[in-house]
């Protein structure tokens, strides 16, 4: 038991591999760009309620 926990933290203490750490940047980009699109549906929508044209915010 106390080795196989020690080979787990060593495993965890590892730095990723390059192809890791490029999966985890994909996905916070992802993540990231639907935010994104999210704040901008709800910005045009906001704007729509108040009849606001979009060239007033320039």
């Amino acid at each position: 038991m106390v080795a196989a926990s020690k080979s787990i933290k060593e495993e965890a203490s590892k730095p990723k591999l390059k192809r890791e750490r490029l999966r985890d940047v994909k996905r916070k980009c992802d993540e990231l760009r639907l935010e994104t699109q999210v704040i901008a549906r709800q910005s045009a929508f906001n704007r729509i309620q108040l009849g606001m044209p979009r060239w007033s915010l320039l």
